[in-house]
Parts: C-alpha cells; structure tokens; sequence
C-alpha cells in the first residue's frame, strides 16, 4: 500500500509522546479497523480511526485539548488475555498543571467517556524536564486499571494508582517506581492466581538493568521477581525496550535495545515466563546486532499463530529516521530480513 500521511502536523521526536517510556499508541480492533493515537503540533492529545486498513484516516477527534499534553499511554480491552471487551484506556500528563488523566474510548460506538483525573501534583511542580515523564496503563484479568507516573518537573514525583470501579476512581498504591531517576516502565497483566495481579517492566537508570517486577493486589506489595537483562546502556530519550503478552502460554515477550547509536549496539529479545514463582528470562535471538544509526523499538504478537513482529529505527540517528520490521515465525528463534514500512523512505534498511 503506497505511503498515507495521517497527520502532517503530529508532533514528533525522540523524546516526545511516547518515544522514552510506555506508549503503545496503535490500536487494531478488527482486521481493517484500527485507531493511532498520537499529540499533535497543538500539544493537544488526539486519536484517528481508519476503516479500510489504513488506506484513508477520518478527521481527527480530541481526547484531550488542554495544551502542553506531553506523554500518553493505552491499553486496549482485547490485549489482556481472555477479554472481550472494546474499551481503548488512555492516560496522560499535563505539564502546567502536573496533571495525570484517565479516558476511555469506546470502539464499538466511537464515545469518548468522561475525562478523569487520576492525580493532581500541582502547578508548581510542572516547570521542569517534561521530557523524561512517564506513564503507564494496564487492565488486569481481574478487571482493575492500574495507573503509573514518574514527573520530573520543578520537583519529581512518581506515583501508582489502581481503580477498581471501571475507571470512574482511582486510588494511590504503593509507589512501583525505585527511585527519583525516570526509569522506563511498561505495565503488563499478570498470569497469577489473583487475577487482579499485575507485572511492570523497569529500565533502572541507577543500574542500567532490565527489571521485573510483581504486582499482589491483595497485600498492596511490590516483589523485585528478577532481572531480565543486567548490560543495558540506558539513554533517556529514547524508548528502549517494548513488551506484549503472549496469549497463549501469558508469557512477556521482550525487544530491548542493548544501548542506542553506537557500533556496538544490539536489539535483543526475550521470552519471560510467567508466573512470578516460575520466573525466568530466556534470551532469544537478537534482531540486530553491532547496529549503528538504529534505535526506539516495538513488539507485536499475532495471537492467533503466535509470530512476532519487532519494529526498530534506522537512518541518520536522530534526524532522519526510517520504520523496519522484521517476523520471527518461530518464537524469535530466526528473524526474516527487514522490511521498510514506506515504500518512499529512501534511508537504509538495517538488516
């Protein structure tokens, strides 16, 4: 299919939106049927839906349009395990006021819900380094939404936040962050006997690791379960790793970058077994290795034959930047050879 523009004026960057933290910012609920949801030049927080597998993008709608939207997060009803449902769950952060806010959007009738706010900083705390914010979003089995910031503004505060009521109110938790640096989070849910229990991948600044941490709703308690990867060479603007769960067995799959922009750089992948109590992070094989120029990653997983596509960065780091992917068809065993995603893109196709 030849190149669409969506959006010219979407804000862009390495460091913007969802390009250092959580994100996931595509949403498919039908085979042709699919929304992005993105913030654009206006600093407003915005999605757009196609219909016919991304060949034409309605008008965008505004989920948000207070100004300085600065990082978002969803996550979609369908991509916990064993859920039917058609919620979209966003949440994100305002800058001026250090605002963190939940919405739904219904897929199936296109309503956005009420906007709810999850927590409240304070003005005084949003004038610093919007930059390296983070926030997350999961549903657990069991039904709850769990919420986690990290702001460094003119103070730094991080936070955990869970709703039991469908999104409507939200209460805080104990903190899943480690420290005041601005680790790199993804919220998963977790395949424990409580199915209110929920995992959350680190990237921890202060150590350069990859960490995996377990959620138990019941005691309100945080156990530091394992470590994924102890080598990584973290760079703060840059989204360095993704995860997805693997319907099938719930196992966490993991694309993580080694470090970012240098010959030595390397985009690995692991396969984390789950539960908590049989933790174990396989490494698979690497989808690049000793690549320069490269960076930012995603993970994706066809839920119904279990192959995995990773997506990375190419070009002219960070200016020029093309989209690759490459397919394992055998639980990231072998990798196929990359594919750009534009069919005009002239930057280099790392393979």
């Amino acid at each position: 299919m030849a190149d669409v523009t969506i959006d010219a004026t979407a804000r862009g960057g390495t460091n913007t939106a969802l390009g250092n933290g959580a994100g996931f910012g595509t949403v498919w609920t039908a085979a042709g049927t699919g929304y992005i949801f993105y913030i654009d030049s206006d600093d407003d927080f915005k999605y757009t839906k196609t219909t016919d597998s991304g060949a034409t993008w309605a008008a965008a709608v505004t989920i948000s349009g207070a100004a300085e939207i600065q990082k978002f997060c969803v996550w979609f009803d369908k991509w916990t395990p064993s859920d039917t449902g058609v919620i979209v769950h966003t949440t994100y952060y305002n800058a001026p006021t250090d605002t963190v806010f939940y919405r739904q959007l219904n897929t199936s009738t296109d309503v956005l819900g009420t906007q709810r706010t999850v927590v409240t900083e304070g003005a005084s705390a949003g004038a610093g380094d919007w930059s390296t914010a983070q926030v997350g979003v999961v549903k657990a089995i069991g039904g709850n939404i769990y919420v986690a910031y990290h702001i460094n503004g003119g103070g730094t505060q991080h936070a955990f936040y869970r709703s039991t009521d469908g999104g409507v109110t939200f209460g805080s938790r104990t903190d899943v962050w480690l420290d005041t640096a601005a680790d790199q989070i993804h919220l998963m849910p977790g395949a424990e006997t409580n199915n209110q229990d929920i995992y959350a991948l680190l990237l921890d600044r202060s150590t350069d690791d990859l960490l995996f941490r377990t959620y138990a709703d019941t005691g309100n308690t945080w156990t530091a379960t394992g470590t994924i990867d102890a080598s990584v060479v973290d760079n703060v603007g840059t989204r360095m790793f993704s995860c997805a769960v693997r319907h099938s067995d719930k196992f966490i799959l993991v694309a993580l970058w080694s470090e970012i922009n240098t010959a030595t750089a390397d985009l690995r992948t692991y396969a984390v077994t789950t539960p908590a109590a049989s933790f174990a992070a396989t490494a698979k094989t690497d989808v690049l290795t000793n690549t320069t120029n490269s960076g930012g990653t995603d993970i994706f997983i066809n839920q119904n034959n279990d192959d995995v596509y990773v997506c990375y960065g190419t070009g002219t780091w960070a200016t020029a930047i093309g989209i690759n992917y490459k397919l394992s068809t055998d639980d990231m065993t072998t990798w196929g050879t990359a594919t750009n995603f534009s069919d005009t893109d002239t930057n280099t196709v790392q393979d």
